[in-house]
């Protein structure tokens, strides 16, 4: 089982998702996840995660802020696939939404 964080950045009203581990510097929108994997998401404001219909984690939805990231394991019942989620930031005094994906193998 894994455990991948993402810290999710925004600039200019562009989102980036960067590995908390530091392995690399290049934003990835896409994350393969296994069952029983762990992702945690982390931003430095008040953030919102949805999955709009299905999920393959135990929840559809996550708020967090500064001080606390969300993370949740990927269900062992989970279809592989493709999940698209969104994620709501505030950033610049204004509400800013992106749409990532997990993709479950």
């Amino acid at each position: 089982m894994a455990d991948v964080g993402l810290n999710i950045l925004v600039k200019d009203g562009n989102f980036g998702y960067f590995p908390a581990e530091g392995r690399t510097t290049q934003s990835v929108s896409h994350v393969h996840l296994k069952h029983g994997d762990t992702i945690t998401w982390k931003f430095g404001s008040d953030f919102t995660i949805h999955f709009d219909q299905i999920t393959p984690l135990h929840h559809v939805e996550y708020h967090g802020d500064a001080d606390t990231p969300v993370s949740d394991t990927v269900r062992h019942n989970a279809d592989p696939g493709v999940y698209k989620y969104t994620v709501v930031v505030e950033a610049d005094g204004r509400l800013k939404l992106d749409d990532p994906d997990i993709i479950i193998d």
